[in-house]
């Protein structure tokens, strides 16, 4: 029997994002890790958190306020900075996996949707 690599496993907007975080706040070492399955992602923002998304596999659009990037290339990475909306789309037929590195770690406090 494998033992457990991630600490919590959350389903995102509808289970288009599935999110299985590896080092929490609660660890309380200042950053936070996660592997996210994405196929659509809500957009979204954090006050106090930045994010870097570093693609593992698949081809991942994302869109930081009016600017469309795409990673297509495992290892590639794009850093999105705080109070700016966000929101990621997989352009394959399957999710993009990303490693998503948070300084400081990510928490729910800190997760605004966009509202319409």
């Amino acid at each position: 029997m494998s033992e457990q690599w991630y600490k919590n496993r959350v389903e995102v907007n509808d289970g288009q994002e599935v999110v299985y975080e590896i080092i929490t706040a609660e660890d309380g070492i200042g950053l936070g890790t996660a592997i996210a399955d994405i196929k659509s992602s809500a957009a979204h923002w954090h006050a106090t958190t930045k994010e870097t998304y570093t693609l593992v596999s698949g081809v991942l659009e994302i869109w930081i306020g009016t600017e469309r990037h795409v990673l297509d290339v495992p290892g590639q990475s794009l850093a999105i900075p705080t109070d700016i909306a966000h929101w990621a789309n997989s352009l394959d037929d399957k999710s993009a996996r990303v490693l998503v590195t948070s300084v400081p770690a990510w928490t729910p406090e800190d997760h605004h949707l966009v509202k319409d």
